[in-house]
């Protein structure tokens, strides 16, 4: 529960079947520079802060690079935790969803100021938990985006104050 995982990848390719950023300690990733991470198979997700009770900073940093999540995103994933999530630069491609504060008293924090990040499904702000999504630069794209799902949701927020944010749906 006190452990520091980190996972820092800036250039080659990596392929995983899912990645769980701060699943009993402090969980950290950076993708930059060149690199390639492939999350594929069966239940592909990235969860960031995925056990209950874990209110660490778990966070992940995208700034260059590429990023393929073949299934969902999950930003502050089970309750009771916090997960955030920045976008500076680089290619993220998500087939299923992402969803940003996703369990009941979990927070999720998105940032995106460069990149471009590709939603094939939903964007959920604020799906069970409290989500916040701040958009500065780069381009956002969706095919829904939904803000406080579920009364639980209730509080949760999008800004754009630059960049681009589309709802292709």
């Amino acid at each position: 529960a006190n452990s520091t995982g980190r996972l820092d990848v800036s250039g080659g390719r990596v392929d995983v079947g899912n990645i769980n950023v701060g699943r009993d300690g402090l969980g950290l990733m950076t993708v930059s520079g060149t690199a390639t991470i492939n999350v594929i198979g069966a239940n592909s997700d990235i969860k960031i802060g995925d056990l209950s009770n874990n209110n660490r900073s778990n966070r992940l940093t995208v700034s260059g690079g590429v990023l393929n999540v073949g299934d969902n995103i999950e930003v502050g994933d089970a309750a009771s935790t916090y997960g955030s999530a920045l976008i500076s630069g680089g290619s993220v491609t998500v087939t299923g969803q992402v969803l940003v504060g996703n369990s009941v008293n979990s927070t999720g924090q998105v940032t995106v100021t460069g990149g471009n990040i590709f939603i094939n499904e939903s964007l959920f702000i604020g799906n069970s938990g409290l989500g916040q999504m701040e958009v500065h630069g780069g381009s956002v794209t969706a095919n829904i985006v939904r803000i406080s799902d579920v009364s639980s949701g209730a509080g949760s927020s999008l800004l754009v104050g630059g960049g681009r944010l589309v709802a292709a749906g």
